[in-house]
């Protein structure tokens, strides 16, 4: 499974970002099976004093990992207010 969140890199484009933190929160199922699909989901929270700009998080498989078919590696999350956080799921 480390291997799985380790091959994830998530990336955060946005204007006027404060401050952001980005975490896998979990992954279905866990451990995740050699050859079966896993669920990994990515919390992006805002820990500034005021909202966000527009975020748009891409996550970028790396070595044997892909995304399912029909999965979009870029998503658009919008403007996340002080205090709280996005939660998105991507199916690998």
């Amino acid at each position: 499974m480390k291997k799985i969140i380790l091959a994830i890199v998530v990336l955060l484009l946005a204007s006027n970002v404060l401050a952001i933190r980005a975490s896998v929160l979990d992954t279905d199922p866990f451990p995740a099976r050699a050859g079966e699909f896993v669920d990994v989901f990515i919390s992006v929270e805002n820990i500034s004093d005021g909202p966000t700009g527009a975020i748009t998080v891409e996550i970028i498989p790396r070595d044997s990992i892909r995304l399912a078919f029909g999965q979009e590696a870029e998503r658009e999350v919008g403007i996340i207010p002080r205090g709280r956080s996005a939660t998105m799921k991507y199916r690998m």
